[in-house]
């Protein structure tokens, strides 16, 4: 099963092909609802729109990871969901 996630995101377009955002996020995926535990992260993230599509590169900070939380994500190209 998977907990409905709570996300929120705010972007901040200063020209007409890039955008910065703002990211936060809770949620999990768990066989038991008597032994959910949701997980936190937040990050930051900026998009390069193309004519091919964009380009978005995020830096995300899971809450509750030890160790090394940090992860980089690049997406290039459209959003197909």
């Amino acid at each position: 099963m998977r907990a409905p996630p709570a996300r929120a995101r705010l972007s901040r377009r200063p020209g007409r092909r890039a955008e910065g955002a703002a990211l936060n996020d809770v949620g999990n995926a768990f066989n038991d609802w008597n032994e959910r535990s949701l997980k936190r992260g937040w990050g930051l993230g900026v998009r390069w729109y193309a004519i091919f599509g964009s380009v978005r590169l995020d830096f995300g900070r899971a809450e509750d990871i030890q160790g090394n939380p940090w992860e980089v994500y690049l997406t290039i190209g459209t959003q197909l969901l």
